[in-house]
């Protein structure tokens, strides 16, 4: 009945109201119109296919025997289509940064990447999409009175497919965030996300020279990473000691098995 159709519309209408106006909220405080309008875009969308959804299962109390009929279907329709196409744009571009136009070898992707083989990007570019129209099925199912009847079950299973989506949605939302937000100290590249086999653990020596204390963070020895794009951005040598090491800071790791002194780092940069 109503009742049923107006509660039903109001949860659903609740998560993309409230992040709407978090998106507004982000704009008034940052003067910024993209990404937060253009993103605030994005819910207001979903909130159109909300509210015509449920003009189109109450006006269907009056279509019952025509549904056809129901000007609503086909309203909802547009607003599905166009919602789908809006959130699979941002998806790729701008939660993923897919399609980057510096992207080089790793066509239609972007120019670093985390995860080791490319074809990891490219199927989760195509099922992304794929299950951003699953709703269509939706569509030919309520022009078919004998699915009626598993309309449950199909909506469970429309649910479990949106939840597998947000899975490998959020592998490549982290890695975006991870690589794209240092500029702005909201993600620190030197800790890796990649997944690892194994962990390797190294012993601890107990002898240091006065010069590896000086090198040390609590007592433990660094050594400098073999790192071909981080050397690519050291112009030049500092004459300062304490400085060059905070400028190389970003590519040292801990050793635990092997005593550098500061002369030995430095060598092995230049």
């Amino acid at each position: 009945g109503w009742s049923q159709v107006v509660l039903q519309s109001i949860f659903l209408l609740l998560p993309s109201w409230f992040r709407f106006w978090q998106c507004v909220r982000r704009y008034r405080d940052t003067k910024q119109r993209f990404p937060h309008l253009v993103n605030a875009g994005k819910y207001a969308s979903t909130l159109l296919v909300a509210v015509t959804n449920a003009l189109r299962r109450t006006k269907n109390f009056d279509y019952h025997q025509h549904k056809l009929e129901n000007p609503f279907l086909y309203l909802w329709i547009l607003m599905s289509l166009f919602s789908s196409t809006y959130k699979m744009i941002w998806d790729l571009k701008m939660d993923w940064g897919f399609f980057d136009k510096n992207a080089g070898e790793n066509r239609f992707i972007r120019e670093q990447i985390i995860y080791p083989r490319k074809i990891y990007y490219y199927i989760s570019i195509v099922l992304n999409v794929i299950l951003r129209y699953v709703w269509i099925i939706n569509v030919f199912i309520h022009f078919n009175s004998l699915f009626g009847e598993f309309s449950d079950i199909i909506g469970f299973s429309f649910a479990l497919i949106e939840i597998f989506r947000r899975f490998i949605w959020n592998y490549f939302r982290l890695e975006n965030e991870h690589l794209t937000n240092c500029g702005q100290f909201r993600a620190v590249r030197d800790i890796s996300i990649r997944p690892t086999p194994k962990l390797i653990k190294n012993s601890r020596t107990t002898q240091q020279t006065e010069d590896d204390e000086q090198l040390t963070t609590n007592g433990i020895p660094l050594t400098v990473i073999n790192d071909s794009q981080h050397l690519s951005r050291l112009t030049r040598r500092k004459t300062n000691a304490e400085e060059f090491i905070e400028e190389i800071n970003p590519i040292l790791t801990i050793n635990k098995n092997e005593n550098y002194s500061l002369d030995d780092q430095i060598d092995s940069m230049a």
